[in-house]
């Protein structure tokens, strides 16, 4: 199999100015995701795909990764994901180059290592009936659905579900969510517009990884994690 990693890198960002090139522990955001891409052993291209001269830049002192400019109309704030993937793969098809499977690594969720990557792709590999696979963690108990409540008259309600007695951890069934740190889906599935499609697989990693930076307070946690987890 053929596995094509994107690294999808837009200038704009409503949060964090610049947040894909803005200084990270030593480097920054984009850098880091691609040397993350450049560590999987399962890998065979990479593209960086950006709507950004200065983010372009960055993926050109990397021989081994190819920059994509991303047209305007595909690099909104409401742009599909979809949409950088299929352009992604319109040029690996004008390039002679046909992956089996498409990984996309996020800038914005920075703690993972390449092993996390090449262990989501052999999760889909082994799985081959499965449409795609996804790096989650289990949602903290704090924030469990079984303990979300509304508010009326000082009076607090079931939001979805009533827990009752239930409120200890062990009691309460695990739930889990997406991380945002890789996803690896079929290409034929993108070329017909779907991406998790109906059997999406779980790849659980620990809940520290549990980062997508969307705003300052992100960005500063996201931070401190990675230098703590790389002794930075």
């Amino acid at each position: 199999m053929k596995i094509l990693g994107i690294i999808p890198a837009r200038a704009g960002s409503q949060g964090v100015k610049n947040k894909n090139i803005r200084r990270f522990a030593n480097s920054n955001l984009t850098e880091i995701a691609i040397n993350h891409a450049l560590g999987s052993k399962l890998i065979d291209k990479i593209i960086l795909s950006t709507d950004s001269e200065k983010i372009s830049r960055v993926g050109k002192k990397y021989n081994n990764v190819t920059t994509l400019n991303r047209p305007k109309e595909i690099s909104k704030n409401d742009s599909p994901a979809i949409s950088y993937m299929q352009h992604s793969l319109k040029y690996c098809n004008e390039n002679k180059f046909y992956p089996d499977l498409v990984t996309i690594i996020q800038p914005t969720s920075p703690i993972r290592c390449s092993d996390d990557i090449d262990s989501s792709i052999k999760l889909l590999k082994s799985n081959i009936d499965a449409d795609s696979s996804v790096s989650i963690v289990e949602l903290p108990h704090m924030i469990h659905p079984y303990k979300f409540k509304t508010l009326k008259n000082k009076l607090l309600h079931p939001f979805s579900i009533d827990e009752k007695n239930n409120t200890s951890k062990h009691q309460l069934p695990k739930i889990y969510i997406r991380n945002c740190a890789v996803y690896v889906f079929k290409t034929i599935n993108i070329l017909n517009g779907i991406t998790l499609g109906d059997k999406s697989l779980g790849y659980l990693m620990p809940p520290e990884t549990a980062v997508d930076i969307n705003s300052i307070m992100d960005f500063h946690f996201a931070e401190f994690l990675y230098k703590k987890i790389n002794d930075i």
